[in-house]
């Protein structure tokens, strides 16, 4: 396959494709049987999430501002920990233990 493209270029079936290029491109695509490692180099519209990725809950709320962000790492989020008691309700009495 042979394409020339002045912005995107778009390959559909087994495989989707959606590259978006600067200025004036010449692409030569040979494609028969399967392909290898493909890498993949990321430009993000939105602002990266550098905050805390790990956290134990705690008696006051806690907030990670991730909102409209892009977060390239796990969030964890610990156990409670043993130091913390445990409030039950029968339906008649409260147990703290």
């Amino acid at each position: 396959m042979s394409v020339v493209c002045p912005n995107k270029v778009v390959l559909d079936g087994e495989m989707n494709l959606l590259l978006a290029l600067d200025g004036d491109c010449d692409l030569l695509v040979p494609v028969d049987g399967q392909m290898g490692v493909v890498t993949v180099v990321h430009e993000y519209d939105q602002d990266v999430y550098t905050g805390e990725t790990e956290v134990t809950p705690t008696e006051d709320t806690q907030v990670l501002y991730t909102a409209n962000k892009v977060v390239l790492e796990n969030i964890t989020v610990n156990p409670i920990p043993t130091n913390y008691g445990l409030i039950t309700w029968n339906g008649s009495v409260i147990t703290v233990s």
